[in-house]
């Protein structure tokens, strides 16, 4: 009799894709999370700054801000699943 779900002979835990948790690839995970949250302070950071600063510098941190932000965005979305996938 068929309950809805697969029957296992064994009683070995399911993992996604069939490989268990790496202790690295966690500590990758976290450390990315940390970062991302580090880029995003700096990001706003450096719009409060470039909106107080008057001159040539003023562009500059706007600029900065804005890759920071983007880096923020890219790390946790782009950059580390495709290291992740090597």
């Amino acid at each position: 009799m068929s309950y809805g779900y697969a029957d296992r002979s064994d009683e070995a835990p399911l993992y996604v894709d069939d490989e268990p948790p790496r202790e690295p690839r966690l500590a990758g995970r976290a450390a990315s999370t940390v970062l991302a949250f580090v880029m995003l302070a700096l990001a706003f950071v450096l719009f409060g700054l470039s909106g107080s600063v008057s001159g040539g510098a003023q562009p500059w941190l706007f600029c900065g801000a804005i890759a920071a932000f983007a880096l923020a965005y890219a790390i946790p979305m782009a950059i580390v699943p495709a290291l992740e996938d090597r």
